[in-house]
């Protein structure tokens, strides 16, 4: 920051290129370059192995209409075989006032990624939002070198409360969250903050972003 008028590129992860560019502190934006080929693409099909990512997807009906397919581009950010890696294990938790369904798959190829598609083109909303429930869920779900992702747009009203979510001891991960419509920041940041994580606001800047964001913190 001090020497920005005399650097003219940096070489950093993607997470802290977008950090600087949010932060308001740089008088000209960053231009992010993503690399096509060379050491990182000849190093891929070992970057995942042991790795694991949870989302946890709220699918109440308040979530109805642009707000689920909000979610869905979210997810789709990062479908791409550019985005999970062979040897990850990508786990999706659908909840609204309980959880709905689970589903883990370990990457292999495309065919794999794909498979995650029908969970998250699910029409199946109901009632309610459980999110520390199925954020329970999701601790519970978790093996290794492992990370999770909330997307969700409501106040917890079913399930869990907060204070008893953060009193059980379990496995712990770093925790990110996209936040849709009214989802409260306060109880999220909360939690996301134990863990070393943070919450990205959906309607603050373009999903794609807020994915890219979050994947580069991973």
């Amino acid at each position: 920051m001090r020497r920005q008028d005399d650097v003219d590129a940096v070489v950093a992860p993607e997470s802290a290129i977008l950090s600087l560019n949010a932060s308001g502190r740089l008088r000209e934006p960053q231009k992010v370059v993503y690399p096509r080929d060379g050491i990182v693409l000849a190093a891929y099909d070992r970057a995942g192995t042991g790795r694991q990512i949870v989302f946890v997807l709220e699918y109440s009906k308040s979530m109805a209409g642009p707000r689920v397919e909000g979610l869905r581009q979210a997810f789709a950010a990062l479908n791409g075989f550019d985005r999970f890696y062979v040897g990850e294990t990508v786990t999706i938790v659908r909840f609204a006032g309980q959880v709905l369904e689970e589903r883990s798959v370990t990457v292999t190829g495309k065919e794999d990624v794909g498979a995650l598609q029908t969970v998250v083109a699910s029409d199946d909303l109901r009632e309610h939002t459980a999110i520390w429930s199925a954020l329970d869920e999701a601790c519970r779900l978790l093996h290794g070198d492992a990370s999770i992702v909330v997307m969700t747009d409501g106040e917890n009203n079913a399930g869990l409360g907060l204070a008893e979510f953060l009193g059980r001891k379990r496995a712990a991960a770093p925790t990110y969250a996209i936040r849709f419509g009214e989802a409260g920041p306060g109880e999220l940041g909360r939690v996301t903050a134990a863990t070393g994580g943070r919450v990205v606001d959906a309607s603050a800047k373009s999903l794609l972003e807020a994915v890219r964001e979050i994947r580069g913190c991973r």
